[in-house]
């Protein structure tokens, strides 16, 4: 699964793991195993009781010291969470932001649109989901390079060294919690509109505040579970349009289609690739997990599995229904979905009407990369200079 050479195309890979090993074992980071199919990634997704989100990632630490709430918390405790957090991210506090992102999208464009040609994952793609995280929380936007710093470094590590990782994470999670903490103290003195006002005025299962850790581990989780993801999907997406003008053409023609392509672009690539702890004996595909033992979820081959999806291996950016597993499923289904959403209509409308004939300059190549997000290093394009 770490081999470099899958970075590019891992879904030959994939189509044999659904194929021949629905249950692969890996060897890698203590040993795990892999599951591939629809059904079986559902099954578990449905089953938190016997699947654990705790912890979640593989490897299982990104340079927090406690579990990520609400993410790596099981029930019935996570059902208390997501209560406290999904008023904070429904449609009625996200939607009123589209103005605000939209905004934040024209200034980057706008710094590239003149000369014709970008690098999307630096220019575009990377800085916009952190400023959208920021003026969320609403902290300073001047603080964006550093988190973006300290995010590629915790989801990232060191590729190729697991040693150098685990001390590069643990230096930028304590770098981000002591960025945290000192929010949290002053709020806790002096409450403002924002997000940690409310998350420390919130009631835990009717009984009690949400204690200073809790505040962090929640807000921790919304930076690393948000950006990543988001830059990811935006990058992948635009990606594949770039060397398939003729579907683009359709967007371009009809900006309505936009949240439907979205949705199939998702599928075609669900960049995360989650991990769950086995909590009592379960058989699968003839093999007993036990106690636990360690599972990867590749949510990547799911969206590609013929019994799920009709012309799985054809990207149909109308395709209704959709549902894919990008954003998981069950209980744990992801808590930011509506920002996600939002986030990437707006950049794919704002990228469609002011740069549309962008494509991949002769030469180049689209770099990708395959870890615990699947998304993509370098995207050059050029396209028509436009004004500001």
């Amino acid at each position: 699964m770490d081999d470099p050479k899958h970075a590019q195309d891992p879904y030959p890979l994939y189509g044999k793991f659904r194929q021949e090993c629905p249950l692969g074992w890996a060897e890698g980071h203590g040993g795990y195993w892999v599951l591939s199919r629809y059904d079986d990634i559902r099954f578990v997704y449905d089953n938190p009781e016997i699947f654990s989100s705790h912890p979640n990632g593989i490897p299982a630490n990104l340079g927090q010291d406690r579990p990520m709430i609400p993410l790596e918390i099981d029930p019935p405790d996570h059902a208390y969470y997501r209560r406290i957090l999904a008023p904070l991210f429904g449609p009625g506090r996200i939607n009123p932001l589209e103005d605000q992102l939209r905004a934040l999208v024209t200034e980057l464009i706008d710094d590239f649109i003149e000369k014709g040609s970008c690098e999307f994952v630096a220019e575009l793609a990377n800085p916009f989901p952190t400023r959208a995280f920021l003026s969320l929380m609403g902290w300073p936007l001047e603080d964006a390079p550093m988190f973006l710093q300290w995010a590629d470094d915790i989801i990232r590590g060191v590729p190729g060294d697991p040693e150098a990782s685990m001390a590069r994470r643990a230096e930028s999670g304590l770098a981000l919690y002591t960025y945290f903490a000192e929010i949290v103290d002053t709020r806790t003195e002096q409450r403002g509109d924002d997000l940690v006002s409310a998350l420390l005025d919130a009631s835990f299962a009717g009984e009690r505040k949400l204690s200073q850790f809790e505040v962090l581990d929640i807000v921790f989780l919304l930076l690393i579970a948000g950006l990543d993801t988001t830059k990811s999907v935006l990058s992948n997406g635009i990606a594949w349009l770039a060397e398939h003008p003729e579907e683009r053409q359709k967007l371009i023609d009809d900006p309505s289609t936009i949240p439907l392509a979205i949705e199939e672009l998702m599928r075609w690539e669900s960049p995360i690739i989650p991990g769950r702890r086995v909590t009592r004996e379960v058989e699968m595909h003839g093999t007993t997990l036990r106690e636990g033992d360690r599972v990867m979820l590749l949510t990547g081959a799911t969206g590609r599995d013929s019994t799920q999806f009709e012309n799985a291996d054809t990207v149909i950016l109308d395709r209704h229904p959709n549902h894919h597993l990008a954003f998981g499923a069950g209980a744990h289904r992801c808590l930011g979905s509506h920002l996600a959403r939002l986030e990437l209509r707006i950049v794919f409308e704002e990228i469609h009407r002011r740069m549309p004939d962008y494509r991949v300059p002769d030469g180049e190549q689209i770099v990708r990369h395959l870890g615990g997000v699947r998304g993509v290093d370098h995207l050059p394009l050029v396209f028509t200079p436009g004004t500001t």
